[in-house]
């Protein structure tokens, strides 16, 4: 028996009903939990905040970013602290790359 997918790129639905997110770090090969949600969309929206702080404007999102839209207070779906420790993430991830590619030239 197969499990139904959920529509949402970092979104599942616990067997009792509750909606949660999370973030896997490729090169860090770590989950961070983003939380849990009352609807998809809402749990959708997080992973897409959480993917742009890791991954910046090439993160593969859920709904398309329009950057000139103005930010409502229920986009910011994600705390101050996880905001700081995506970022934290991002930048290890970038100082990783950049410690590969300096190895690999010589």
């Amino acid at each position: 028996m197969s499990r139904p997918q959920q529509p949402y790129r970092g979104v599942r639905q616990r067997h009792w009903g509750l909606l949660v997110s999370e973030i896997r770090h490729p090169l860090l090969k770590t989950r961070i939990w983003l939380g849990t949600f009352e609807t998809a969309e809402d749990a959708a929206r997080a992973y897409d905040e959480a993917a742009r702080l890791m991954c910046g404007p090439k993160a593969r999102t859920n709904f398309p970013y329009n950057p000139n839209e103005p930010q409502s207070s229920s986009s910011k779906l994600l705390s101050a602290t996880l905001a700081a420790k995506l970022h934290k993430c991002h930048m290890a991830s970038l100082q990783a790359t950049k410690f590969q590619s300096t190895h690999t030239n010589v």
